[in-house]
């Protein structure tokens, strides 16, 4: 199915009650709805849309219109999954053919989705949640050599063999919402769907070009300029301006020990750009930050953009 834009909600006639918007898919800076996504047949009225009004229309609402038929032969599934961009991109042919085995999972900080050498069972199609991939040394010590958001799939390297494994760990960093999907049904699908097999190459690119950035970012720039460019690309990547991270888990992912990152972070707080208290850093000023940050933030999401469509932003 494809979406449009649309900058209002529709109001469904006699839905009753406070929660009678009808929002497809959100986009959020802080407390403010950024975008909202509707399939084209709706049109748009002007209204407004809190985030109270968004759980009665994910708990209350949707639930009412399926009962009535007011979304006909269209599942709910397929509106909550849209919030991933690669599963957005996907035409309603390809999707249904997905839909049936895909399965909405909540993850908390710190589960760990995969170990080194494991066999890749599953995928996760992040929604608002962050998961590195890390590597861990001989000697304990850990680096971050890439993330997954919302713009991306984890577990890529299943589609590429029956039995496919990797070097690294998959880890939560901040607890949300995946879709996840068997590797085999997905692995299948690809192999005789050339959209998918499409949509999933392209973004393979776009892994590779995150992964050479980041191994680049890591040995020419200066620590200051790489915590404003992560903090910029997990921003981007859960859609909030609030991010539940702590300074040893900072630490853990850009490599360095945990007093470097309180300099680092220090610098930045001082200079308005974002806001520290225990565990949450806050982005105050997003402009500020991507000055602050090295080329690598808007590099990377050049190459995004080119390979897998722009992302909305406010």
């Amino acid at each position: 199915m494809s979406f449009t834009k649309l900058d209002y909600c529709q109001s469904l006639p006699d839905a009753g009650g406070s929660n009678t918007f009808f929002p497809i898919n959100l986009r959020y800076i802080g407390s403010r709805v950024r975008d909202i996504f509707a399939p084209p047949s709706i049109l748009p009225i002007k209204g407004g849309l809190r985030r109270k009004q968004y759980q009665e229309y994910r708990h209350e609402f949707m639930p009412r219109c399926l009962r009535d038929g007011y979304l006909r032969d269209i599942s709910e599934n397929h509106y909550m999954t849209i919030e991933n961009q690669l599963l957005a991109s996907l035409s309603r042919e390809t999707y249904e053919k997905l839909a049936p085995y895909l399965k909405r999972v909540s993850l908390k900080q710190g589960d760990r989705l995969h170990e080194p050498d494991e066999i890749i069972k599953e995928l996760y199609f992040p929604i608002d949640c962050l998961i590195s991939i890390t590597i861990t040394m001989s000697d304990g010590s850990t680096a971050e050599t890439g993330v997954v958001g919302n713009r991306e799939v984890l577990g890529i390297n299943a589609v590429m063999g029956v039995s496919e494994t990797s070097q690294t760990e998959y880890v939560v960093q901040v607890a949300g919402s995946a879709i996840k999907i068997e590797a085999r049904v997905l692995r299948e699908e690809f192999e005789r769907n050339k959209e998918l097999r499409h949509v999933l190459l392209r973004y393979t690119q776009a892994l590779i070009a995150q992964i050479s950035q980041t191994a680049a970012c890591n040995g020419l720039h200066v620590l200051e300029q790489r915590l404003a460019c992560w903090l910029l690309k997990v921003q981007e990547r859960v859609d909030s301006d609030e991010l539940k991270l702590t300074q040893e888990f900072l630490s853990h992912m850009l490599g360095v020990r945990r007093a470097g990152v309180t300099q680092a972070a220090q610098k930045l707080q001082e200079s308005g750009l974002i806001s520290y208290r225990r565990g949450i850093v806050q982005i105050l000023d997003q402009p500020g930050l991507e000055t602050a940050s090295c080329e690598c933030f808007k590099t990377l999401r050049e190459q995004y953009d080119r390979l897998l469509g722009t992302k909305p932003r406010g």
